[in-house]
C-alpha cells in the first residue's frame, strides 16, 4: 500500500512515523496507517508521530485518531511543519504534543460539497454541524474549554492560524522544540495548505531521519541481521541499487539479442523450405507454378510438407510417353505452353494440351477459368 510517511527506528524501544501529506489520499489513509501501527506495536513501546499535513478527510482522520487512542504504544506528536484542519484534530489523541518553533497550526469549521434538492442540501449541512460538534468536543477535552468557547476560539468564520507560541498558550500543544537550522518561518503571504506542506517538507532537515526499519527477511537478502552495523547495511543497499540500475539496459540488450536470434531462425527456416520445394520441382514432383503454394505450406509445417513431397511420384508428360513422335510433340507442347489460357480456349487447344501435359493443362485452365478442372 502506498504512503508518503517514512518509518524509522530511533532506538530499540522507539520508532518514528513521518505523516506528511493529505489525509484520505491513496498515500495517507487510515487503513495504511493502522496496518503500519499494528506492525510497530509488536516491536516498540514508544512511537513518535511527526506531522506535516494540510488536513483532509474528517472520517479518515477520526479513524487514525481512534487508532492512536487504542494503541498499546505511547504515541507522542511532533509538528514539524504544517498541522492544519483535520491534522490538528488527530494529534490531540497523542499523549504529548510538541511543535517546531517555525511550524504553523490551523483550525477551521468542517466543510464539504453537496448537490441535490433542498432536503439533501439541508441533510449535508446537518451532517457537517454534527461533525463540528465532534471536533469541538475533542478540542474542548484537550484545552479544558467549553464547546461553545471552542467554537468561538477555533472555528469562527475563517481559518485560524496559530504559531507555536500561540498554540502553547491555547493548550493545544505541550511544548516547543527548535527547528532544523535550515528551516525558517514561511512568508506571511503563503497560506495555501499544499504550498505550506511542500515548504516544510523541503526545508526539514533530513538528518533527523534514523535507520530504516527492515524486516528480518529483507536483512537476510542483504546478508545482514538486526545486529549488523548501519553503515554496512547502507552499503549493501547501495550496491543492490547499483545493480538495479543496470536491469533496464540488460533487459533491452537481451530483447535485442532474442530478436536477432528469431531473425536468424526465421531466415534459416525460410531457406530450408526453399531448398525442399526447389528439389521437388527439379524432380518433376510439383510444377514450378505451384512453388509459392508449397513454400507457404513448408514454412507453416515443414515436416508435414516434406512427408507429402516424399510420397509424390514424378509426373510425365505425354511427350515422354510417345515414341517416334516425341520431337514433334515436344515442339507442339512448347508452342501451346507459350499461349495464354484465353488463347488456348479460343483456339480449342485445351484438349490437346491435356493430352501432351496434364499438369500444364491444369495450370493454364486454372489461369483462365480461375478454378481447378473437374475432369
Amino acid at each position: 500500500m502506498k504512503k508518503v510517511w517514512a518509518v524509522n527506528k530511533l532506538d530499540k524501544n522507539t520508532a518514528e512515523i513521518r505523516l506528511y501529506g493529505y489525509i484520505g489520499s491513496d498515500k495517507v489513509n487510515a487503513a495504511a496507517f493502522v496496518t503500519e501501527l499494528k506492525q510497530l506495536e509488536q516491536q516498540y513501546s514508544t512511537i513518535n508521530l511527526r506531522i506535516n499535513s494540510g488536513g483532509g478527510s474528517i472520517f479518515e482522520g477520526l479513524a487514525i485518531f481512534n487508532a492512536i487512542g487504542q494503541s498499546s504504544c505511547q504515541i507522542d506528536a511532533y509538528i514539524d511543519g504544517l498541522c492544519a484542519s483535520m491534522a490538528s484534530v488527530l494529534i490531540l489523541r497523542c499523549r504529548k504534543i510538541y511543535m517546531s518553533k517555525v511550524a504553523m497550526l490551523m483550525t477551521h469549521r468542517p466543510s464539504g460539497a453537496a448537490m441535490g434538492n433542498p432536503d439533501q442540501l439541508r441533510s449535508t449541512a446537518d451532517m457537517l454541524e454534527g461533525l463540528e460538534e465532534t471536533v469541538c468536543s475533542i478540542y474542548a477535552e484537550r484545552t479544558g474549554l467549553s464547546i461553545e468557547d471552542v467554537k468561538k476560539k477555533f472555528m469562527g468564520t475563517s481559518d485560524n492560524w496559530l504559531s507555536a507560541e500561540e498554540a502553547l498558550k491555547c493548550k493545544l500543544i505541550d511544548g516547543i522544540y527548535d527547528a532544523p537550522k535550515a528551516a525558517t518561518l514561511p512568508p506571511a503571504t503563503m497560506r495555501q495548505e499544499q504550498d505550506l506542506v511542500n515548504y516544510f517538507t523541503n526545508s526539514f532537515n533530513q538528518s533527523t531521519m534514523k535507520e530504516i526499519i527492515l524486516s528480518a527477511e529483507v536483512l537476510a537478502i542483504l546478508g545482514h541481521t538486526a545486529e549488523s552495523d548501519t553503515t554496512a547495511i547502507n552499503q549493501s543497499i547501495a550496491a543492490l541499487a547499483s545493480k538495479a540500475e543496470k536491469v533496464d539496459t540488460l533487459t533491452a540488450d537481451l530483447s535485442l539479442a532474442n530478436q536477432t536470434i528469431d531473425g536468424y531462425k526465421t531466415a534459416a527456416e525460410s531457406a530450408k523450405a526453399e531448398t525442399l520445394v526447389d528439389a521437388a520441382i527439379l524432380a518433376n514432383k510439383i510444377p514450378a507454378g505451384d512453388k509459392d503454394k508449397y513454400l507457404r505450406l513448408a514454412k507453416a509445417d515443414f515436416e508435414g510438407t516434406e512427408q507429402i513431397i516424399l510420397g509424390m511420384k514424378p509426373y510425365e508428360s505425354m511427350v515422354g510417353k510417345i515414341g517416334g513422335e516425341g520431337e514433334a510433340n515436344a515442339t507442339e507442347l512448347a508452342e501451346l505452353a507459350k499461349m495464354s489460357g484465353r488463347e488456348l480456349h479460343l483456339k480449342g487447344k485445351f484438349a490437346r494440351l491435356k493430352e501432351l501435359s496434364p499438369m500444364e493443362f491444369k495450370n493454364k485452365y486454372k489461369e483462365y477459368f480461375g478454378t481447378e478442372p473437374t475432369v
